[in-house]
């Protein structure tokens, strides 16, 4: 394609999409509007064997305008470097741009892609086959409503506490049993943790590299419950007539839906505290340590426990994959050391003991996984619905709070994720149709400024 290809296709895209050509109508939509008219031609069902008129799902519908997004962006990059080989031509300033890039970006107002969208799902609607995603209006900066139900910035944050005080109970009273663990919060404050972030080497993760102190720690609560003179007790029971330890199966079982049970609170903190959260599927990805197959997902980056997530969202949208780095706040970080560095050993070895070799396996190196097993996205999302309903009497499941994240961001940061910046993209552009979908009702006159 040459100089002259491009400049045509710029002008008519800027005919088509530049906020002037479509001024904002409060009340009602532009339908003479061109970019209503590819709305209309991208929603009807092409079936020339038929006179009826039909709509096509919402989900065939997106990518079309996330191609027409694409092409706006980068029309405006173009009305930027075109005076380079064309001087005459006039170029835009960029606080200009950043107002044509509004029209795309500001998904809380009444711009032109999101009264698009707000058609297409009001199209979708009406024909009963509306988008598998939660309906969300906003309340007020602090509030909002999930298909009907009261969401409120204070009752999670409320939440975190809460979660946060049964996590550290369950952990000294239930699992580390007397084990001193200061030495960690030493460590963390000393701020000379390493990680080699190119590592390959298979099991190696920050909590073994020779140069952290950890890697010489990771058996202590082996060692502390099973020859303690006083937890020792619990859990052996004596020695057969072979010299064979006899296991109190029972105090292992009881240990073991404890260990159970932390994993889950740390799972909902890490689910509420990274900003916008991964999907279900994608938790069953995560790695604590490097395997064969694939690299880590638990860093140690700018001071705190960093998780970060290679994603691949289709054949042709974007780059092959997405890096996307989620940060803890560093509050959490002595919970989740103590939990990948002490507790998974113990839950190792007694998978081992109930000759399940796989599940002890895992156990070292796969985060996603409860009662000997790995978890499925469906058993990662009834953990976070049972997790809501048990803690905050909430409805909400994985694809819930992903999209109240992906709204309110910045109040969350600012309520109860202040102790590290908020990652908020998730991966993805600032414009993906289940975000738009979810900062969109029926009627924008809902949405407010901000």
């Amino acid at each position: 394609m040459d100089n002259e290809d491009l400049i045509h296709i710029h002008t008519v895209l800027l005919h088509i999409c530049r906020p002037p050509m479509c001024p904002i109508i409060p009340h009602g939509l532009q339908t003479g509007c061109p970019i209503m008219r590819f709305l209309i031609v991208n929603s009807l069902k092409s079936n020339p064997s038929s006179i009826n008129v039909a709509f096509e799902h919402v989900r065939h519908v997106t990518g079309p305008v996330a191609i027409l997004e694409y092409w706006w962006r980068c029309t405006i990059l173009m009305q930027l470097v075109r005076p380079m080989w064309q001087p005459h031509h006039p170029t835009i300033p960029w606080c200009e741009a950043d107002e044509w890039l509004a029209c795309i970006r500001d998904n809380a107002k009444d711009t032109l892609f999101n009264r698009l969208r707000e058609t297409m799902r009001l199209a979708c609607t009406v024909l009963g086959d509306g988008p598998d995603v939660p309906r969300l209006v906003r309340i007020d900066p602090s509030a909002c409503t999930i298909d009907g139900q009261a969401v409120i910035i204070d009752t999670l944050r409320n939440l975190v506490s809460k979660l946060f005080g049964e996590a550290n109970k369950v952990m000294r009273n239930q699992l580390l049993l007397g084990l001193q663990t200061t030495w960690i919060g030493r460590v963390i404050a000393e701020g000379n943790i390493v990680d080699k972030v190119n590592e390959d080497k298979v099991g190696y993760s920050f909590l073994s590299d020779v140069r952290n102190e950890f890697h010489r720690h990771g058996q202590d609560l082996a060692i502390h419950l099973f020859t303690d003179r006083l937890t020792r007790r619990l859990f052996i029971k004596g020695t057969n007539d072979n010299r064979s330890i006899m296991w109190n199966e029972n105090a292992l079982a009881m240990w073991a839906r404890a260990a159970d049970r932390i994993h889950a609170l740390l799972f909902l903190l890490m689910h509420l505290t990274v900003g916008s959260p991964p999907r279900g599927e994608e938790y069953k990805s995560y790695l604590i340590c490097n395997t064969e197959h694939s690299n880590r997902t638990f860093y140690w980056s700018f001071g705190t426990i960093m998780t970060f997530q290679r994603y691949h969202k289709g054949a042709n949208a974007g780059p092959p994959v997405k890096l996307i780095p989620r940060f803890l706040p560093p509050k959490l970080n002595l919970l989740f050391i103590e939990y990948m560095l002490l507790v998974r050993p113990v839950q190792s070895f007694i998978a081992g003991l109930r000759g399940n070799i796989d599940a002890a396996q895992q156990y070292m190196n796969v985060w996603a996984i409860q009662g000997d097993a790995a978890m499925e996205g469906a058993h990662v999302s009834r953990l976070v619905v049972a997790g809501f309903l048990e803690h905050a009497n909430l409805d909400l499941g994985i694809a819930d709070y992903r999209h109240f994240a992906a709204y309110f961001g910045g109040a969350i940061k600012q309520s109860y994720c202040t102790e590290f910046p908020i990652n908020e993209t998730s991966g993805h552009s600032s414009a993906t149709a289940a975000r738009h979908y979810a900062n969109c009702s029926n009627d924008h006159r809902f949405m407010d400024s901000q």
